[in-house]
């Protein structure tokens, strides 16, 4: 359907006419509507890829670093922190660091229990 306005006899008709203007306005809600609704399994794939990617860097994560699987909470303070602090950085170093940091968190902490 083509919303658009070709001249500006067709604006102030459209314009001078309360039915037509609401008629007009119902058209395009109906579109934007449309539009939307056809966007949303694009959306939801892409959103799904993500989840399935993060949870596979995750596992990775983990597996890679198995002293700190007990330090979940630790892990979610440190790499909130550093994605807001460096929100430019992939996740891929996000994790790296967050690992780096967690590491020098807990060798403070165990010479600080000795």
């Amino acid at each position: 359907m083509n919303l658009k306005i070709k001249t500006n006899d067709e604006l102030l008709e459209l314009f001078g006419d309360k039915d037509k203007f609401n008629s007009y306005i119902q058209k395009v809600i109906e579109v934007t509507k449309q539009q939307t609704l056809l966007l949303i399994p694009e959306i939801v794939i892409k959103h799904i890829q993500d989840q399935h990617k993060y949870k596979k860097l995750v596992d990775q994560f983990y597996s890679g670093n198995p002293e700190l699987v007990k330090e979940k909470s630790l892990i979610r303070q440190l790499i909130n922190k550093l994605a807001s602090d460096q929100p430019e950085l992939p996740i891929e170093e996000l994790f790296k660091k967050t690992a780096v940091q967690a590491k020098k968190v807990l060798g403070e902490r165990n010479e600080t229990s000795i």
